[in-house]
């Protein structure tokens, strides 16, 4: 059983190392590569364990940043979607005590949603400093951009849940 694990494990860091491959070569669908990036890591955390999902996180972004011809490209990867599947499995299996069901999903929204905020604000930031300083830059509201992501991440996450409930239906 461990064997298979270990396995399944290399087989899909080498899917994901190609998806990766794709996400810094093809301009347009970067972020549906990315996305489907992070499904390749929750499949790990589903058929192996998180810890496992956490070395296939680490070793991808390792690989990632010697491998792939654009290091730059591996930052969403690192930032965000590299660890959310296993973001998502901890969130999910927080012991929430007499919580209603809803009030229970209300928690996790808000939870995943910090997760997403820390990273875009973290995003943010390594662009603004590493590629902006000293350019003169129009104001964007920034308030709306945020807005924005955590609308498109909500979505993101509703899809990526369908995702993996199909998944497991498939895989039973």
């Amino acid at each position: 059983m461990k064997t298979n694990k270990v396995a399944l494990t290399g087989v899909l860091l080498g899917l994901n190392m190609i998806i990766l491959f794709g996400a810094t070569m093809l301009p347009g669908i970067e972020l549906s590569l990315y996305a489907l990036s992070s499904f390749v890591t929750a499949i790990v955390v589903m058929r192996a364990s998180p810890k496992s999902a956490t070395v296939f996180y680490v070793a991808t972004v390792l690989l990632g940043g010697v491998l792939l011809p654009n290091k730059l490209a591996m930052l969403p990867y690192a930032l965000f979607f590299g660890y959310y599947g296993i973001a998502k499995y901890y969130i999910e299996k927080m012991p929430c005590g007499k919580l209603k069901d809803i009030h229970k999903q209300v928690l996790e929204i808000i939870c995943k949603i910090a997760v997403f905020g820390a990273a875009f604000g973290i995003g943010i930031l390594i662009f603004k400093e590493g590629f902006t300083s000293g350019l003169s830059l129009p104001d964007f509201p920034v308030i709306i951009i945020c807005l924005a992501a955590v609308v498109i991440f909500v979505m993101y996450d509703y899809v990526f849940t369908l995702m993996l409930v199909q998944l497991k239906r498939f895989i039973k």
